[in-house]
């Protein structure tokens, strides 16, 4: 008789063959035998996600982890759609949008238009759900696929949507008008409706965005064709101006993301007291304290270091070719990487305290920063020094989060623009503070991005005099929600609360 091992090593067996070369993650109930579907899903390698689906799933992680979900979200719904409704369905024009404008966080709901009855809410997993209707009538005709899914063109989700969404979602609409290139394109829809309401804010917003081209031209088209134009601005906050050279939404969100939150900084954050006339005595402070910053920074990214191995890897007794156990201890390899991090980072900041555009320095230095954050692990022979070459080129997913990093196509034209909000900004704290949390954001490396973030931090506090900021392990939930809620609510201030609650910011004026 087959011992319980031996009939699990049967059931995976027959998972690995459904999983095949394609890594599917995603399978029907109906693949696996009833025995075999049981014993795969008891034994935690597979999750149900709703009745007749199920997930390929890591035993390993803990009940109720997330990420797997959030990471196979748009596959399945692709699959569940289809496998009921074929290609007789669309998404409605704002959840079209979501697509089309880069929104990189799982929605909570998603409305779907369907030719055949279906008035239900479908719920998911995690508090996701999908609503759908029948409307055969307003079916689109003309359709984009986007992640596998049926969706409105870009032109016609943006004349569909209802006023009321610009204000709701200033930023995706921004988005989207940011991504027509010519006026033709809206009129089509406009004109073959007869949608003289939705002209009248469109140009409206496109006025207001400083696109007079576009907004003229889809008045001048109305007007001749017969209809009584009135223009009425439904973009409620004030005028954001974007850069119409970036067809990438990811790119041109960012930016429209950045002016959103940037007030919100000048705001609740104190004044710099300006660039430390005593660089000498400033770097020294920083050296000082960073026993305590690796300690909290490493900490915070699952590595169990301690005050001895840190202190060991800073007076360079780690040596690779002689401490052949140090080489297979990631936590060793990460302490040594991370010192030589800080020293690269310590050269940027003298000529940062020099008084050099600090947004330039970082864009000509990141790079560095990386590699040697990374180049114990090349030394053991764990990594090749290409793998340290550019950005990721792959997609990652953080843990339980809603976000979603940018996709690898979207890094070079996102991280192009990052590295311009940076050096244009005049407010340091802005710099600072969005600078930290849009990198960590885009997530542009496979690895290494809150370490990275957090000395990106730091080097833009220098520039206005703030002192060198810890971020203690102990505070980590509290520094992982905000992060959180600024990615999927559209909220930064817990995350300026935080920051300013680490240390004396307080200062009288700012130079």
């Amino acid at each position: 008789m087959a011992t319980h091992a031996e009939k699990l090593a049967t059931s995976l067996g027959i998972l690995k063959e459904l999983v095949g070369d394609s890594k599917r993650a995603i399978f029907k109930s109906t693949e696996f035998s009833r025995v075999h579907r049981e014993r795969l899903v008891k034994a935690g390698f597979l999750i149900k996600m709703k009745k007749g689906w199920l997930l390929l799933a890591d035993p390993a992680k803990k009940a109720g982890d997330s990420t797997l979900w959030y990471a196979n979200y748009w596959r399945f719904l692709s699959l569940f759609l289809e496998e009921r409704f074929g290609k007789a369905y669309c998404l409605s024009a704002e959840s079209s949008l979501i697509l089309h404008t880069g929104v990189n966080t799982i929605p909570k709901q998603l409305t779907i238009i369907t030719e055949k009855a279906s008035g239900q809410s479908v719920q998911l997993p995690f508090h996701s759900s999908l609503f759908l209707y029948q409307d055969a009538k307003n079916l689109p005709v003309e359709r984009d696929i986007k992640e596998g899914l049926q969706v409105m063109t870009l032109p016609e989700a943006i004349c569909r949507v209802p006023k009321n969404y610009f204000e709701q979602y200033p930023e995706e609409a921004v988005v989207a008008l940011t991504l027509i290139q010519d006026a033709s394109q809206l009129l089509r829809y406009l004109l073959m409706r007869g949608q003289s309401t939705t002209a009248g804010y469109l140009i409206g917003a496109y006025r207001h965005m400083g696109r007079e081209d576009i907004a003229q031209g889809i008045l001048d088209s109305m007007v001749a064709a017969g209809h009584k134009i009135n223009i009425e601005n439904p973009l409620v906050r004030p005028a954001i101006s974007i850069s119409i050279r970036s067809q990438s939404p990811h790119a041109v969100r960012l930016q429209a993301l950045w002016c959103r939150y940037r007030p919100h900084v000048v705001e609740l954050f104190p004044k710099a007291p300006g660039l430390p006339q005593d660089a000498t005595s400033y770097l020294a402070a920083v050296e000082e304290n960073y026993r305590e910053d690796a300690y909290n920074s490493l900490s915070i990214e699952g590595y169990e270091v301690s005050p001895d191995l840190i202190d060991r890897v800073r007076s360079g007794l780690w040596d690779p070719s002689k401490e052949s156990t140090d080489i297979q201890q990631k936590d060793t390899l990460a302490a040594k990487g991370y010192r030589l991090a800080f020293e690269a980072v310590c050269l940027s900041l003298i000529r940062v305290l020099q008084g050099q555009n600090p947004g330039l320095v970082v864009r000509q230095d990141l790079a560095h920063w990386y590699q040697m954050l990374f180049s114990p692990s090349v030394q053991a022979g764990l990594l090749q020094d290409y793998h340290l070459m550019g950005y990721r080129s792959n997609q990652v997913y953080i843990q339980n989060s809603r976000h979603i990093p940018f996709p690898q196509t979207a890094l070079l034209d996102s991280m192009d623009m990052f590295f311009e909000l940076l050096e244009k900004e005049e407010n340091v704290a802005s710099r600072a503070l969005l600078g930290h949390f849009f990198f960590v954001h885009i997530h542009p490396y496979s690895d290494g991005n809150g370490r990275i973030g957090r000395f990106l931090m730091n080097v833009m506090m220098a520039s206005g005099g703030y002192p060198w900021t810890i971020i203690p392990v102990a505070r980590r939930a509290e520094y992982m929600n905000a992060l959180e809620q600024a990615s999927c609510e559209n909220n930064i201030v817990d995350f300026i609360l935080f920051i300013r609650s680490l240390g004396d910011f307080e200062s009288k004026s700012e130079k």
